[in-house]
């Protein structure tokens, strides 16, 4: 059931002191840990268990002293947010219910969500 329900599971980052920066999908491309094909952790030096404070350092990403070309730091160079609004906030991180392209809420859309994940068959005539 956990595999079912991550995909709808979403972190909406505030000071990025509880999310984890791989394992939670908290950017717009989803769990980076997915992204990398579970190499990224490896690959970068960041380790598993970081959260996403762990991984701004004076306001900036760790990452961006890279000059490394792998396409596992380029990619997530590329797919990182701005680091400044996190590295400020003081609110806790959120997990939200996402279901397809509806808004996170902080509710559980049960009827929407059995929808979604319900194929739509057409009648036959």
């Amino acid at each position: 059931m956990r595999s079912m329900a991550r995909p709808f599971i979403v972190c909406e980052v505030g000071s990025g002191i509880s999310a984890s920066f791989w394992m939670d999908n908290w950017t717009s491309l989803g769990p980076l840990l997915d992204l990398t094909a579970g190499q990224g952790h490896a690959t970068t030096g960041l380790p598993l268990n970081a959260v996403v404070a762990d991984a701004i350092i004076e306001g900036a990403w760790w990452i961006e002293r890279s000059r490394s070309r792998n396409p596992v730091i380029s990619l997530i160079k590329q797919c990182l947010p701005d680091p400044i609004p996190i590295s400020q906030d003081s609110n806790d991180d959120q997990y939200l219910w996402k279901v397809g392209d509806a808004v996170p809420t902080n509710r559980f859309p049960s009827a929407a969500t059995w929808n979604f994940l319900q194929p739509h068959i057409q009648p036959v005539y």
